[in-house]
């Protein structure tokens, strides 16, 4: 057997996110997860917060993703790869600083500025802004001081980073969406899998769509509606012309859904029920 001291791995875990107006991955926390230029605002500040208990040092740098239909984010490596509708924005932003050390509990910001040029041709835009966690200062400690040089010391640390896109709209541009495909899905007990509403959200237009996805149960009885479940801020990029999107549910005890409708309402991201409503679509249950 041939034996090398110290040698390390990194795992280095990257989550898109492109959901909730606050998220957190590994120690994290970033807000907002979404930053859109679409009318005079040309700039916007992210805030940073780490909620471990050691400092961690963040890199910050543009890169391009692509979404598929299952709401997954996919690296795309080389601009040069990206589509005749993806139109990257990182030209177009300008960020400060490039690189945070983040103390415990202690927020950081990050601000992101839009640099529009003149003659910018009507579109959709779309960069992420990635933080990835570099590492810690003590990584090439051994994690057993007294190996022997004749045997194998591997330190596993993972390395979070998080990701946000960042849209600049230009032009006059819409887009409406729909739902259908929708079905119940069982709960599975073995698995630990709660029952879910499966449904695919089209899109259609020359923009993104993004809003809440709510779930509720219609009462036979036309008693009120009993709310069910919610996935907050999730979205459609362009140019994809649909997703797929499960919402878990949260049923209360004594319900069951066994009479009645489910429905679906696909509605603008915020606060209150007047937010404008984006789709929506029914299931009868038996």
């Amino acid at each position: 057997f041939l034996f090398v001291r110290r040698v390390f791995s990194l795992f280095t875990l990257v989550a898109g996110l492109v959901g909730t107006a606050d998220a957190q991955v590994g120690a994290l926390g970033v807000s907002p997860t979404n930053i859109l230029f679409d009318g005079r605002a040309r700039s916007v500040e992210v805030t940073l917060i780490n909620r471990g208990t050691e400092k961690a040092t963040y890199r910050i740098s543009f890169q391009h993703l692509r979404q598929n239909e299952n709401g997954e984010l996919l690296v795309v490596e080389n601009a040069n790869d990206l589509g005749a509708d993806e139109r990257p924005a990182d030209a177009l932003l300008r960020y400060s600083p490039r690189q945070v050390t983040v103390e415990p509990g202690k927020p950081q910001s990050v601000r992101v500025m839009l640099r529009k040029p003149p003659g910018l041709a009507a579109g959709e835009y779309r960069s992420h802004l990635l933080f990835q966690q570099l590492p810690p200062p003590d990584l090439g400690e051994s994690i057993e001081p007294d190996t022997k040089s004749d045997q194998v010391a591997v330190k596993l640390v993972p390395l979070f980073g998080v990701s946000i896109p960042v849209m600049v709209r230009e032009g006059e541009l819409n887009a409406t969406s729909r739902l259908d495909d929708s079905r119940l899905i069982a709960a599975d007990a073995a698995a630990e899998a709660p029952a879910m509403i499966e449904t695919r959200i089209h899109r259609e237009g020359n923009a993104s769509v993004r809003g809440d996805l709510e779930a509720r149960l219609i009462p036979a009885s036309g008693a009120a509606a009993i709310e069910l479940g919610v996935i907050r801020g999730i979205s459609v990029l362009y140019p994809n012309t649909a997703r797929v999107a499960r919402v878990p549910l949260e049923i209360p005890d004594g319900v069951k859904l066994a009479s009645g409708k489910l429905q679906l309402v696909y509605r603008r991201s915020g606060e209150g029920e007047q937010r404008p409503v984006l789709a929506a679509t029914e299931l009868s249950l038996p």
